[in-house]
């Protein structure tokens, strides 16, 4: 029994409430998984229905940048003007960095339906399906945070994100942060370092070392003290790319992005220029 206060959802037929009629039907909690059961499914707090979490999970982390698409060749050349690349790492069988795409039709919103995923296949290079998207830059860390951006001056994208781990051993938590310079979305440079903790002599002055000055737990916030204390190590650089400075003289680039060190646990702001041939 239904009266006017309840709450019944949209029905997507009409945009109205739903027409409730017929049997009544249970899920049963937990059944197992086999041939005839899949699990995975859960509950979306945004639309109220049942969507399934069992995709790869291969674009956790993203980096979007809005283009005039025509600007662009080796996007989908859509009749709208504006696109939105999206750079995207997720940590997987065949983990790496993966490019995707959208139209972007203002006034509407983005619709997740328009998204194309880059397949390298050059029969197929889009696909709207997300499984489909192929690597074009390896990258083998558990997570990695991914910040990038078009530079209008230089004409290139640059695409930052850290080697830095807290996964394989004491050395992961001194590689560096790195950025790629891409003449096209499809033709990257190799790393190149824009913060090293050990060649830039971090440690012991703004960055945690395990034996070296007590940073922490003197300089708050200090490390959970239930965990043995680790090196600091650098992640999540992302561009502030309003004060990114271009000397077209020298071919210098001149780039501000924020950068965490985990300990002590906080967001450094940092400066590096590069030379770009």
């Amino acid at each position: 029994f239904f009266d006017d206060h309840d709450v019944r959802g949209v029905c997507p037929k009409g945009g109205t409430s739903h027409s409730v009629i017929g049997f009544n039907f249970v899920l049963p909690h937990n059944p197992g998984e086999d041939v005839l059961t899949q699990g995975g499914w859960r509950f979306c707090t945004k639309c109220h229905g049942m969507v399934w979490a069992g995709q790869g999970d291969i674009f956790t982390w993203v980096a979007p940048w809005v283009v005039r698409t025509a600007d662009h060749p080796s996007l989908p050349q859509a009749s709208h003007e504006l696109g939105l690349v999206l750079f995207g790492f997720g940590y997987s069988s065949n983990p790496g960095i993966r490019l995707a795409w959208m139209p972007l039709k203002p006034p509407a919103a983005p619709m997740l339906q328009d998204m194309l995923y880059y397949t390298g296949n050059q029969a197929t290079l889009w696909s709207s399906n997300a499984e489909d998207a192929v690597v074009i830059l390896p990258h083998t860390n558990t997570y990695s945070h991914l910040s990038a951006a078009w530079l209008d001056g230089p004409r290139c994208w640059i695409l930052l994100y850290s080697n830095a781990n807290d996964e394989s051993g004491p050395g992961g938590y001194h590689l560096p942060a790195v950025a790629r310079i891409g003449t096209s979305l499809l033709d990257w440079s190799d790393e190149v370092e824009i913060f090293n903790p050990i060649t830039q002599g971090a440690y012991d002055r703004y960055m945690y070392r395990v034996g070296g000055r007590p940073i922490h737990p003197d300089i708050p916030p200090s490390q959970d003290p239930a965990k043995p204390p680790h090196d600091g190590w650098a992640y999540g650089a992302f561009l502030l790319n309003r004060y990114t400075e271009w000397n077209v003289a020298t071919r210098e680039l001149t780039i501000y992005y924020l950068l965490s060190l985990s300990s002590p646990y906080q967001v450094q702001l940092m400066q590096t220029r590069l030379r770009l041939g």
